[in-house]
C-alpha cells in the first residue's frame, strides 16, 4: 500500500519492525501517510521458546512455522498465513503430538497448546482509535508507531493433558487465562 499512494493515509498493524521493514522513518515519527501499531510478534520468539521450554522439557528438537516455505514442530509464528488456517494448524500439531506455541491466542482458544503475544484485539482498537484521529484532521506522519504494553500468556490445559504434559505451577501462575 505505501507504494501505491503517499497521499492517503494509511493504518497498519504488523508484527515486524516497521523501521526496519521500510514501512517509517521512526516510531515515534513515522513521517509520511503511514501509521500504526507494531505487535512486536518477531522479538517475541525468544520468550516464547522459553516458555515452549517449560512445557516440554524434554523437547530435544523446536522447530519453526514462520512462512509458507518452513515445515513445524512446535513454533507457530505470525503472518496471515497462519491466521487463515487456525483449525489446519491446530489439527496439524494435535495429529502429530506436538507441542505448539502460538502467536495468537485465537489459537489456544481453537484448541491449541499455548500462546504468548500482545492482544490482538486491543491492537485493532489502536488502529480504529487512531482511524477516527486521522479523518478528525491529525496527520499519521505525527502520530508515533504505538507499541503493546501488555502481552498474555493463554495456556489450554485439556490440550496439554491430551499430549500428556504437566503444566508446572509456576507457569500456570504467570499465565493470564487458563482454557480448561
Amino acid at each position: 500500500m505505501k507504494a501505491a499512494t503517499s497521499t492517503i493515509p494509511i493504518v497498519f498493524i504488523s508484527g515486524i519492525d516497521p523501521v526496519e521493514s521500510g514501512l517509517v522513518a521512526s516510531l515515534s515519527r513515522p513521517g509520511g501517510n503511514l501509521t500504526g501499531v507494531s505487535s512486536i510478534l518477531v522479538s517475541l520468539i525468544p520468550k516464547q521458546i522459553g516458555i515452549l521450554g517449560e512445557l516440554a522439557p524434554n523437547a530435544v528438537l523446536i522447530g519453526a512455522l514462520i512462512g509458507p516455505d518452513r515445515i513445524a514442530k512446535f513454533l507457530i509464528g505470525p503472518g496471515p498465513l497462519f491466521v487463515t488456517r487456525t483449525d489446519r494448524l491446530v489439527a496439524f500439531a494435535a495429529r502429530h503430538s506436538l507441542p505448539a506455541m502460538y502467536s495468537r491466542r485465537e489459537l489456544v482458544d481453537a484448541g491449541g497448546l499455548v500462546s504468548y503475544s500482545s492482544s490482538t484485539a486491543e491492537g485493532y482498537r489502536q488502529i480504529g482509535i487512531y482511524a477516527g484521529r486521522i479523518l478528525k484532521g491529525e496527520k499519521p506522519s505525527e502520530l508515533p508507531v504505538l507499541q503493546p504494553t501488555k502481552f498474555e500468556l493463554v495456556i489450554n490445559l485439556k490440550t496439554a493433558k491430551a499430549l500428556g504434559l504437566t503444566v508446572p505451577p509456576m507457569l500456570l501462575a504467570r499465565a493470564d487465562e487458563v482454557i480448561e
